[in-house]
């Protein structure tokens, strides 16, 4: 049978496991925030953590319902577990007057973070994209509510509808002075740290400009005779922008640098010219790569090679890019009739060895331009090696597109 004192103490042990899960809780908030600066302007800082972590990172905390009022929603939650924070806290000082609100404030507090939840995964799942700090955030808003469940005093169902009134209670009204105060000042410091990351931006973007238009341009790059390319917009007063771009497509950050270029390269108001060339670092077909490196990268050049004979490459490697790391046969089957393309066509090219070819010359152009590992590309002759993300890809054409 459980006496009093071992309930007491079983409460107090709820109350602090809310106080320190809701202190993760806002420390994720804050990083999620810091997260939402990066993606918004393409940093490519903290971000890369949730990159390391998922396929798509932490995208979805910059997508459609990413902010609220201009600020991430993120901070949002990060004020909120700061104002249950303070009301476990509090209940935590009033633990031996049983019939003290601040437990039902706590657990009012934790019911709205939970549903807030389960919104935003709601959401998520409909953007199809979770991020790992957002899943975090999820367990930990669970957690607190499971324990600000067992902080309340026996039996529990009385205190059940007093929850709807705590908000006029004085733990209540601290909690909402709190998160009024929390959120107050993040928004100044988020203010400060966009501001701050965006100079910072800025000066790095102008360096790497810089030493990328300092090396020798290349020139007298022939792309053959059946380049897998496709052109942006026509404008009439600017000449044309040759991008060569070359990737593996069983390399992960290939895969980052593809995002950013497609985006960069779709916005851009100036005429390029986009040629895709296959530097697949396998030893199955690529003498340079090491054995055992990427598996399935000269078997996904083949099938890109076959989707682009069917007028598809560039849908096609947008697929394959997404399904990382799943290159092997099957998947690029299921990429192709995903496609609709011809499957007998589609099958038979993925077994024919002439197919090679192709992705020979692709590797002969390679070390003509003295490409050497992926991503790289060329604007205009200038090489950058590496994940340029699109704030530094448009400031590379503004800064090609400019010279005399």
């Amino acid at each position: 049978m459980t006496t009093a004192p071992h309930r007491a103490r079983a409460r107090a042990l709820a109350l602090l496991a809310v106080l320190l899960l809701a202190l993760l809780g806002a420390a994720d908030g804050i990083y999620l925030s810091l997260v939402h600066i990066d993606l918004e302007l393409g940093a490519g800082g903290v971000g890369r953590i949730c990159h390391a972590l998922a396929r798509d990172g932490c995208e979805v905390t910059a997508g459609r319902y990413g902010a609220l009022f201009g600020l991430p929603i993120a901070l949002y939650g990060a004020a909120g577990a700061l104002a249950t924070a303070a009301a476990a806290l509090f209940a935590l000082f009033q633990r031996r007057h049983p019939a003290h609100p601040a437990p039902t404030v706590v657990f009012a507090l934790a019911l709205v973070s939970a549903l807030a939840s389960g919104a935003m995964a709601l959401i998520s799942a409909i953007e199809g994209s979770f991020c790992p700090f957002c899943l975090l955030w999820y367990l930990l808003n669970a957690l607190i509510l499971i324990a600000a469940l067992t902080a309340l005093p026996r039996p529990i169902a009385p205190h059940l509808p007093a929850a709807l009134r705590s908000p006029t209670t004085a733990p209540g009204l601290l909690a909402a002075l709190i998160f009024a105060l929390a959120l107050a000042a993040g928004a100044r410091w988020y203010q400060s740290a966009h501001e701050r990351a965006e100079a910072a931006l800025s000066a790095r973007i102008a360096e790497e400009v810089a030493a990328a238009l300092a090396k020798p341009r290349l020139t007298g790059l022939a792309p053959g005779d059946n380049p897998r390319q496709r052109h942006g917009p026509a404008s009439a007063d600017s000449d044309v922008i040759t991008i060569y771009e070359f990737s593996d497509f069983e390399c992960p950050y290939c895969a980052q640098l593809w995002t950013h270029a497609e985006r960069a390269f779709a916005a851009s108001p100036r005429t390029i010219e986009v040629i895709f060339v296959n530097f697949p670092l396998d030893a199955a077909c690529n003498p340079a790569a090491r054995a055992g490196m990427h598996e399935h990268a000269c078997l996904a050049a083949i099938a890109g090679e076959c989707a682009h004979r069917q007028g598809q490459f560039w849908p096609y490697a947008a697929r394959v890019f997404a399904g990382q790391p799943t290159l092997d046969r099957r998947a690029l089957l299921a990429h192709a009739a995903d496609l609709a393309l011809d499957q007998p066509a589609f099958t038979a090219c993925l077994d024919d060895p002439a197919v090679l070819e192709a992705i020979r010359a692709d590797l002969r152009l390679a070390r003509a331009a003295g490409v050497t590992g992926t991503p790289t590309l060329i604007i205009d002759g200038y090489k950058y090696t590496g994940v340029a993300r699109r704030p530094l890809i448009e400031a590379l054409l503004n800064a090609v597109a400019d010279r005399p």
